[in-house]
C-alpha cells in the first residue's frame, strides 16, 4: 500500500485499468447472455417441432388403427353380427374422437371429413343398438352402409396423405 501511496499516478491508472477490465468483461457477459438467450429460443422452437411432428405421427397410426377398425366392420355388417359390430362402432368412436382432439394442425376442410366421419359412427352405433333392442333380423341395407364406411375410410385415407406430406 505504501508503493500507492508514494506514487497517486499508479493507483489512478491501476483504477482505470481496473474499471476498463470490468467494463469488457461486462460487456462479455452481455454477449454470453444474449448467445444463450438464443440458442434457449432455437431449442425451444426444435422440441416443439419435435413434439408437432410426434403428434402427427400418433395422428396417422390413430387413423390407421380407425381405418382397420372400419374394415372389420364392414366385415362383420356384411355377416350381421350386430353384437360384435355394436363393441367396434363403439371404439371406433372412441379413436375417431382422440383424433379430433389432437387434430389442431389439420386445415378446416380435412377437420370437418374427420367431424363427419365422428357423426356417423355415431348415427351407426344407434342404429345398431336399435337393431339389437327391436331383436331385428329384416332386411339391412348393409350395401349402402358399408359404402357410407368406405367413403369415410376414404377421408381418413386423406388426412393421413396430408399428414404424411408435411
Amino acid at each position: 500500500m505504501e508503493v500507492f501511496a508514494a506514487l497517486p499516478w499508479l493507483s489512478d491508472k491501476v483504477g482505470a485499468v481496473g474499471l476498463l477490465i470490468t467494463l469488457v468483461g461486462f460487456g462479455v457477459t452481455i454477449v454470453q447472455v444474449m448467445r444463450a438467450r438464443k440458442a434457449s429460443i432455437l431449442a425451444a422452437n426444435a422440441v416443439e417441432s419435435v413434439r408437432n411432428r410426434l403428434a402427427e405421427f400418433d395422428t396417422v397410426a390413430n387413423l390407421s388403427s380407425a381405418i382397420e377398425t372400419m374394415e372389420q366392420i364392414k366385415r362383420f355388417q356384411r355377416l350381421e353380427a350386430w353384437p360384435t359390430i355394436i363393441d367396434l362402432y363403439s371404439q371406433l368412436r372412441r379413436k375417431l374422437l382422440h383424433i379430433k382432439h389432437n387434430s389442431d394442425q389439420l386445415p378446416a376442410e380435412l377437420q370437418s371429413k374427420l367431424f363427419s366421419a365422428i357423426q356417423h359412427t355415431s348415427k351407426f352405433e344407434q342404429t345398431m343398438e336399435s337393431i339389437m333392442v327391436k331383436k331385428s333380423t329384416g332386411s339391412h341395407d348393409v350395401p349402402k352402409w358399408n359404402k357410407i364406411m368406405s367413403d369415410q375410410m376414404e377421408s381418413l385415407t386423406e388426412i393421413i396423405i396430408h399428414l404424411r406430406k408435411k
